[in-house]
């Protein structure tokens, strides 16, 4: 689950608004230890590559000067995080 808030500027007109967004969604990765047969140092260093699918729920819909900004209902989010294990 996560919450954003969006800020919204038309540029010609300078215009601002703020959109709230919640979110909900699946995330799936894997935990890799590269160097598994290394030293005791190195074999604690992991990467974790994953992604996320979520689905996200607008406050209100956000209109200036006849521009309309549309939030897309489903986002797609990959990553690779770096760890050591302590």
């Amino acid at each position: 689950m996560g919450y954003a808030q969006n800020h919204i500027e038309h540029i010609e007109s300078s215009t601002t608004a703020y959109q709230q967004v919640f979110s909900i969604g699946v995330h799936a990765g894997y935990r890799w230890f590269m160097f598994q047969n290394k030293d005791l140092l190195l074999n604690r260093i992991y990467l974790i590559p994953w992604f996320s699918i979520d689905y996200n729920h607008v406050s209100k819909d956000i209109e200036m000067n006849g521009d309309r900004y549309e939030q897309k209902k489903i986002s797609l989010f990959p990553t690779v995080h770096i760890g050591y294990k302590f």
